[in-house]
């Protein structure tokens, strides 16, 4: 009688190579967690050091000096005492020391945090002389999306963070008005990039004085409430046009000129064509185009 030996077929394989990759995951994600409970308590170790030495600089009345590094410490914990010891390094750990130097702590009460992004917070408190630790749960940062409502406007821009960005407002603010506010005169607001707007904005108000032109009309808009709106620098403005359909309330026809808080000389200021994505740069002040403003987050 002749043995037959039988194999794996493709599909059993298949099942095989899928648990295995399943479980590979869930070790991996285990892992993950056993490494960030370990780094946080790493950390709140390092903060129990710390505590002690409060402590000390408290009955001797001395004063805290912030670590030389918000990661790897170094330093002296206490600038005017007996204590010798100096802010150890959390580095390994992932977190960072968030401590405002204060000069005395002779009333016993002082704090600070260490921090983790999308980890658990850990605060030193320092109160009449006596110091504990405390963890909170971690706070997830928001997620934002280019369009979303936002801030009394809608997102135009997001930078690197994830965080911060610009918000603009749902609607023009004028479909024509000058740049200027009757004079030609040079208002030195001549940034173009991006975070440039708002201080644009600023310089040209204190230039050219109350009245009806772009800046300050875009500077008295308080959409959703707010009272930081502003006229967009060049760079932001283009933001706006590479977003313009996810913001909304833009032409995409008929050569819609916008201004932009950047000025060129004392008779000409920068603008955008939001038919083209065309800077001009060749608009006289005196010119009637369109307003949109933003505001920061």
């Amino acid at each position: 009688m002749k043995n037959f030996k039988k194999g794996f077929t493709l599909v059993e394989l298949l099942v095989v190579v899928a648990i295995i990759g399943i479980l590979a995951v869930i070790v991996i994600i285990a892992l993950s967690s056993s490494k960030d409970k370990a780094n946080t308590a790493a950390a709140k170790q390092t903060a129990s050091s710390v505590v002690r030495h409060l402590e000390i600089a408290s009955l001797d009345g001395g004063g805290v000096a912030a670590p030389t590094n918000s990661s790897t410490g170094g330093g002296p914990i206490c600038d005017s005492c007996s204590s010798t010891a100096t802010w150890p390094s959390i580095a390994k750990t992932g977190y960072v020391y968030n401590v405002t130097a204060d000069p005395n702590i002779s009333d016993g009460s002082y704090s600070f945090t260490l921090t983790k992004t999308d980890k658990p917070t850990v605060t030193i408190t320092l109160n009449g002389g006596v110091g504990s630790i405390t963890e909170t749960a971690a706070v997830t940062a928001p997620t934002f999306n280019i369009g979303d409502s936002y801030g009394g406007g809608v997102i135009a821009y997001i930078d690197g963070t994830g965080q911060h960005g610009l918000i603009s407002a749902t609607s023009d603010q004028s479909a024509g008005i000058s740049w200027y506010n009757g004079s030609f005169t040079a208002t030195n607001a001549t940034a173009r990039n991006m975070g440039t707007g708002l201080s644009n904005t600023n310089t040209i108000i204190a230039n050219q004085g109350a009245g009806s032109y772009a800046a300050n009309l875009a500077r008295s808009y308080n959409g959703g409430g707010y009272s930081d709106w502003y006229l967009p620098s060049r760079d932001e403005l283009v933001q706006l046009y590479t977003n313009r359909i996810a913001i909304g309330g833009f032409s995409v026809s008929g050569g819609w000129q916008y201004w932009d808080s950047s000025e060129i000389d004392s008779v000409s200021a920068s603008c955008v064509n939001f038919t083209t994505g065309t800077m001009t740069g060749s608009y006289t002040k005196n010119a009637t185009l369109r307003v949109r403003a933003v505001r920061s987050f």
